[in-house]
């Protein structure tokens, strides 16, 4: 019993070493994908809940979203706290999935991935600019991107 115990406490600093040796080349790049994977099964939890009959159309757009946000550009880690912060004080922000909304209130992306894209806050682009992110934090012009 007493080696078991050894053992499972010497796991995580072998896993280190081992990592540091090179001898783990792919653990490098699973804490960010299953970080990614949670993110959209969580936005497709909270669109089926809203939409339990059309879970192929979301299934597909939140594919789309989330391999397209890989590709795009981002933006600085300053615009992207102060865009987390401006979420989290908007009134259709769901806390629980962390989207902006559900449609048709809110686009329903993942606000936490959206944020960090070169993009517009939804809510600004469709009150033209009285309401969302304030402008300094959209990456286009009212009327050039969404």
């Amino acid at each position: 019993m007493e080696n078991v115990r050894t053992e499972l406490r010497l796991r995580p600093i072998v896993a280190r070493t081992e990592k540091r040796a090179g001898k783990m080349n792919q653990a490098s790049w699973k804490p960010s994908a299953w970080k990614f994977l949670r993110a959209a099964r969580r936005t497709l939890v909270a669109q089926f809940k809203l939409h339990p009959d059309q879970k192929l159309k979301y299934v597909i757009e939140t594919a789309i979203f989330f391999l397209t946000a890989w590709l795009r550009p981002r933006v600085s880690e300053q615009i992207y706290r102060a865009r987390e912060a401006e979420c989290k004080t908007c009134p259709i922000y769901d806390q629980e999935y962390e989207t902006c909304g559900l449609p048709p209130v809110g686009c329903g992306c993942h606000q936490v991935t959206r944020a960090k894209l070169q993009v517009n806050c939804w809510l600004y682009t469709k009150t033209n600019g009285k309401e969302g992110w304030p402008s300094e934090l959209n990456s286009f012009p009212l009327g050039d991107h969404s």
